[in-house]
This record gives structure tokens, C-alpha cells and sequence, in this order.
């Protein structure tokens, strides 16, 4: 008796157990250059979420001439497997962080050493 009445007391705690949250509607999402399948001749992976619209315009998420953390959630992170010149700069391989700062002609982009961030 004491078994089956313990049984009856935990039962609905193990059903109320499987109650997962939902998934995240912005999935992470990789682009890699150049898109071969072969490891060896990546230069760059961009790891990013997918910020969701939700019946807005992008104009309406994203700040004009603010830093953004480009995407959701976790900040975009640029990996680079060899050294990469911008602009005169030369980038050295690495782990980085990406920002942009949307203006309403140009983008600015800012590569932070700064990884494992969620953003601003």
C-alpha cells in the first residue's frame, strides 16, 4: 500500500517532467567561405542566430547608427582560420566577435577580440 501511494504522489511528477520549453525561434545558423566541404579550405565561419521578425520590418529591430550586435541573442562570432586583410587591416586568425553599426547609407562593421558575449 505504501508503495502504490508513493507511486500515485510521484507520478504526476514525472509527467509534469516531460514539459520541455519551447525551442528558440531565432536557430543559430553558420556561413562558411568558401562553401566547400573541405575543412582545409575554410577561411572564415560566421555563427549567428536569425533575429525573428514577428510582423516587423528589419528597419524596426535593428538601430540606426547604434552598435548592434548583428543577429539575436548571442553575438555574431567570426572565425578565421588564416589571416585576413580589411581596409589596410590585417586580421589575424582567430576567434572574433562581429558588430555592425547600421547608418542609412553604409554599414560599419566592428570585429571585437571580445568572444562568448551576448551583445549589447
Amino acid at each position: 500500500m505504501k508503495k502504490l501511494t508513493l507511486l500515485l504522489l510521484l507520478m504526476p511528477l514525472m509527467l509534469n517532467a516531460q514539459n520541455f520549453r519551447g525551442l528558440d525561434q531565432s536557430p543559430m545558423d553558420q556561413a562558411k567561405f568558401p562553401t566547400s566541404n573541405r575543412v582545409t579550405d575554410k577561411i572564415a565561419i560566421i555563427t549567428y542566430s536569425r533575429p525573428q521578425l514577428k510582423n516587423r520590418s528589419f528597419d524596426d529591430i535593428v538601430p540606426k547608427n547604434k552598435v548592434w550586435r548583428t543577429g539575436a541573442n548571442e553575438a555574431t562570432e567570426l572565425r578565421l582560420f588564416k589571416d585576413v586583410e580589411i581596409n589596410n587591416t590585417t586580421i589575424v586568425a582567430g576567434t572574433y566577435t562581429l558588430f555592425t553599426i547600421p547608418e542609412s547609407e553604409e554599414i560599419t562593421f566592428i570585429i571585437n577580440k571580445a568572444t562568448n558575449i551576448w551583445g549589447i
